[in-house]
């Protein structure tokens, strides 16, 4: 028998909560991640209320899932633009990425 590549599913991984069962568009982390669960690479933990990183120490605070993304080389839930493996040499210039001038 022969298998259609075309057809194969991959292993697909949710890149917020790390199951295997659904993809991070649908993930319920998106909404709410229950205290004490981390998340996984795809994103990060903000408060739901003020989208604070991390949340609040010593606070009661509700926490989502938020995907990463790159401003400098579009990537999505990869890395976070701090992060971009092209950053060297550019800095934001207008809310924009653009080459940095460098005095010689």
């Amino acid at each position: 028998m022969m298998i259609d590549s075309s057809t194969v599913v991959h292993d697909v991984r949710c890149r917020f909560c790390l199951r295997e069962d659904h993809v991070v568009t649908i993930c319920p982390y998106r909404y709410y991640v229950p205290k004490g669960e981390k998340v996984g690479p795809g994103g990060k933990l903000v408060c739901i209320c003020c989208q604070k990183e991390g949340g609040h120490p010593g606070e009661e605070w509700v926490g989502k899932a938020v995907g990463n993304y790159c401003r400098i080389c579009s990537s999505t839930y990869d890395h976070r633009t701090e992060d971009c493996p092209v950053k060297k040499g550019r800095e934001i210039v207008g809310g924009k990425f653009q080459s940095a001038m460098v005095d010689s």
